[in-house]
């Protein structure tokens, strides 16, 4: 059996993990960039070359901003995977 104090210690840890976590499907470019260290002259520069693509990857929300799709992100990260997977 486990000790409930170490129950509690082990949830208290995954919680204060978890505070740094996104729990949306979008997040503001300014918090994707401080978050995984990506400048946002890089963000333009996908966009620009066709690697992302507004309205997929990135959203522009009037008056708010541009926000980045995690979601398409994540799907565009696994894509790049398999094709450097497959080309080997």
């Amino acid at each position: 059996m486990t000790d409930p104090l170490i129950k509690e210690l082990i949830a208290a840890v995954v919680r204060e993990e978890m505070k740094g976590t996104c729990s949306g499907m979008t997040m503001p470019q300014s918090a994707y960039c401080a978050k995984y260290d990506i400048s946002h002259e890089a963000i333009r520069q996908r966009l620009q070359k066709g690697v992302w693509r507004m309205g997929q990857e990135v959203l522009e929300v009037k008056g708010a901003g541009r926000y980045i799709d995690l979601q398409a992100v994540d799907a565009w990260a696994r894509k790049q995977g398999q094709s450097l997977y497959l080309a080997a």
